[in-house]
């Protein structure tokens, strides 16, 4: 299993829309963690594919960037705000 393996795909940032928290996704352990636990709509199509998607990037039968399209999908989906998150060493 990939849990953790955290250059699996380009982070993923999130504006929760109910609570307004900011979160960075990385990890399929965090986009888990995401899915089951703070996502708004449970019951979407987008939302059931990613959540699909997350288990079958964890067994190794699905890319990363598959995973992470359609966790993009969901968010959209689910009118979550999304944002690029440059990794770097701060000036």
């Amino acid at each position: 299993m990939m849990w953790n393996k955290t250059s699996a795909f380009a982070p993923v940032g999130l504006l929760m829309r109910e609570s307004g928290a900011h979160v960075v996704v990385s990890t399929l352990r965090g986009a888990a963690v995401v899915l089951l636990n703070d996502w708004p709509d449970e019951d979407g199509e987008e939302y059931v594919i990613a959540v699909q998607a997350c288990v079958d990037a964890i067994m190794g039968t699905a890319t990363m960037e598959d995973f992470r399209r359609a966790f993009l999908r969901a968010a959209q989906e689910a009118r979550i705000a999304t944002f690029s998150v440059v990794e770097g060493d701060a000036a």
